[in-house]
């Protein structure tokens, strides 16, 4: 009988999967605790901040980054397993037994495999939505403060261009792929491509044929500023077209990666974020290519074989 199959094998596979599973839960712990002690030193000025939204938001970022280091855990885990195995003499009893030690690294592999398509396939999505939620709740929780918290160098930039002149977005916070925008500038131009004004707002929201932007301040070169409650900017950009700029491909779940590819080819945006994301570097984007094959699970393969290779020395 194989040896994947019979109750050796799955009593390797099932000691793998308790240690790798182990790992994963403590550094989950360990970095919420890391993450949660840098938010609060970040929102300590902030009044309306309270410790349950802090704790919320910590919680809701680690898994995107825990999903960055599960080879790690994969490699830990193995080494762990194999180890724990070597001093209780189970793989020296086993080798008696004339089960080779590919035969018993072979439950590890396979169970790489497995933790790898499960990671891509379903714990990829919950996690880019948990990121997709935590960078509203950043926004929330940084929205009134100076400077607007955390935010990229320079920023999310997309061009309009309307029947009333071409129009320059800067957003420095995207949220809901896009249709969400927080620390906005806005600069306008007429049908002579002139300087007509700038506008600054808190936020601002993509609607059926507009934007509506809230508390506005309007700058122009023949008057003083003009604050607005809400200021709307008619466009001609749909929701697909604004994610393509605005979205970032770790709030992009990997089952809508590829329409969000083809998409941002079809409007001219590169795709080099998503391509990298994916780990898929071909112009075609189909699950039958072998690239569409998840580059994480043959990372967590790697990690599992250079994690045996390196604890072997110690068994033999």
């Amino acid at each position: 009988m194989s040896m994947m199959t019979n109750t050796l094998g799955r009593y390797f596979a099932g000691r793998f999967v308790v240690s790798a599973l182990g790992v994963f839960a403590s550094i989950f712990v360990l970095l919420v605790l890391v993450d949660y002690i840098e938010m609060v030193r970040k929102t300590s000025g902030l009044a309306s901040a309270s410790a349950i939204a802090v704790a919320e938001t910590s919680l809701f970022r680690v898994p995107q980054l825990l999903e960055k280091m599960m080879p790690f855990c994969i490699l830990i885990g193995a080494m762990t397993c194999y180890l724990a195995l070597s001093r209780r003499l189970e793989l020296v009893v086993a080798r008696a037994a004339g089960v080779s030690a590919w035969q018993f690294i072979a439950p590890a592999l396979a169970s790489a495999v497995v933790l790898g398509i499960l990671a891509t396939a379903a714990y990829n999505p919950i996690s880019a939505n948990l990121r997709e939620l935590s960078k509203r709740m950043e926004a929330e929780l940084f929205g009134s403060a100076p400077g607007g918290g955390i935010q990229d160098a320079s920023g999310f930039w997309i061009n309009q261009v309307n029947s009333d002149g071409p129009a320059i977005i800067n957003a420095a916070r995207s949220e809901q792929q896009g249709v969400r925008l927080t620390g906005l500038t806005v600069f306008r131009f007429d049908t002579d491509y002139r300087f007509k004004e700038r506008i600054e707002a808190r936020e601002a929201t993509l609607e059926e044929g507009r934007w509506l932007f809230k508390s506005a301040r309007r700058y122009s070169l023949d008057g003083p500023p003009v604050d607005q409650d809400s200021f709307f900017l008619t466009t001609s950009l749909t929701p697909t077209q604004v994610r393509n700029s605005f979205s970032t491909p770790e709030t992009v779940s990997f089952w809508q990666l590829p329409s969000y590819i083809r998409s941002s080819e079809s409007s001219g945006f590169a795709t080099a974020g998503y391509r990298l994301h994916t780990g898929c570097s071909t112009t075609s984007f189909s699950p039958s290519h072998f690239c569409w094959l998840p580059w994480s699970c043959w990372r967590r393969l790697l990690a599992c074989g250079s994690s045996v290779s390196a604890a072997s020395k110690r068994w033999f």
